[in-house]
């Protein structure tokens, strides 16, 4: 379109100087050449800062859907009007199910709403753990930055990471940190016993001396396999 209307004003400016010549003094050419040239030089100066403006959003366009965060923007109403495909990943919808409806009634969580609601409008920023899905036991950490309000524009932004798999694992190292331990406690428990009556007097008789030691010697061998 830009590149129409230099063209035009290139014509404009062959048909002034043309007229200039029979109906014009050339101081009046002269000022309306200068006029137009000003025009123009400003005229490509937006082009070029459009397509500086152009190359930005590709950049950050391209950074947003590479990026492993879930990243959801919305309005001062809560309407989506970013959705990465990180987050679409991690709410199984597409970009049409997401873009322009409010939070709630696209994703359908009343804990992530009312996240989003208590920071927006204001430089603030909230981080929880959410619970996405029960019956899936699907995890999101979500941090909510709230912006300053435009009046058509973002006024918060929701960070989502899904840590399922971390919640998963965790929880295994729990259990497994919990069953060991009483393992582990079990032959402890019955060698310290075996000692304890040893040393009561146990000792003394040869017989019962040895059994205990025997037993206790299957309770280090049981002992050194946990380890």
């Amino acid at each position: 379109m830009w590149d129409i209307v230099l063209i035009w004003i290139e014509i404009l400016l062959i048909l002034l100087a043309f007229a200039a010549g029979f109906f014009l003094a050339k101081k009046s050419v002269a000022k309306l050449e200068s006029a137009i040239q000003t025009a123009a030089r400003q005229i490509q100066a937006e082009k070029t800062r459009e397509a500086g403006l152009e190359a930005e959003k590709t950049q950050l366009n391209a950074i947003l859907e590479n990026m492993a965060e879930g990243i959801l923007a919305v309005d001062s109403q809560t309407r989506i009007l970013v959705a990465n495909p990180s987050a679409e990943k991690i709410f199984k919808k597409n970009s049409d199910e997401l873009l322009g409806k409010p939070v709630l009634e696209a994703i359908k969580n009343p804990a992530l709403d009312s996240m989003i609601r208590s920071v927006l409008g204001r430089p603030q920023v909230m981080c929880e753990e959410i619970e996405l899905r029960r019956e899936e036991g699907k995890t999101i950490k979500v941090s909510a930055i709230g912006l300053e309000p435009r009046a058509r524009g973002v006024a918060g932004i929701l960070v989502l990471y899904d840590v399922t798999e971390l919640v998963r694992l965790e929880n295994l190292r729990r259990d497994f940190v919990a069953n060991v331990s009483h393992e582990l406690r079990t032959p402890l428990t019955s060698i310290k016993g075996f000692l304890e009556t040893l040393l009561a007097g146990a000792m003394r008789s040869p017989d019962r001396a040895l059994d205990f030691l025997e037993r206790m010697d299957q309770d280090v061998s049981r002992l050194g396999r946990l380890i």
